[in-house]
């Protein structure tokens, strides 16, 4: 026991309590303005993730771009909901489309099941890449992807 209380006294232990390691092993800051700026964005990219590919995030609906890497991709399924990739990665649309559940399997047939878009830049602006669809069907899919998403220039021949 009295060899305890030396090393006690001694000041061999580490003062930095449980709690401050558990910070540093997985990034938690303490910082308020930080805080504030994680919140803030997680706020624009419309709360969590709904998929992941390789090392990028799937976000379903975001209200703005802003957060979102240069032409990335992103498609919309029949019901006006858009799935867009924080950043440009080593993925097709279709990998999209596997990882939020709108198709299974054949990474070359797109046919109505989902509209391709890519973002120009760091606009706004998605531009539509499934101008192969039945006419009809695309129509009344851009449509509704519009009016769902006006915050979005969905840009189309249509």
């Amino acid at each position: 026991m009295l060899k305890m209380l030396d090393i006690i006294n001694e000041g061999s232990y580490d003062a930095q309590g449980v709690g401050d390691k558990a910070y540093e092993k997985f990034h938690i800051t303490t910082d308020y303005e930080n805080l504030k700026a994680q919140a803030q964005l997680q706020k624009e990219l419309s709360g969590k993730p709904v998929a992941k590919i390789h090392d990028t995030y799937i976000f379903l609906n975001p209200t703005s771009l802003r957060y979102f890497g240069k032409n990335v991709r992103a498609i919309a399924d029949n019901y006006g909901n858009i799935y867009v990739a924080q950043k440009d990665g080593n993925f097709i649309h279709h990998d999209i489309a596997k990882a939020v559940g709108i198709v299974k399997s054949n990474p070359y047939y797109e046919g109505d099941e989902y509209v391709c878009f890519v973002r120009h830049g760091n606009s706004n602006n998605l531009y539509d890449l499934s101008t192969y669809w039945d006419d009809h069907i695309h129509a009344r899919a851009i449509k509704s992807i519009r009016a769902r998403h006006p915050n979005f220039n969905i840009l189309s021949d249509f």
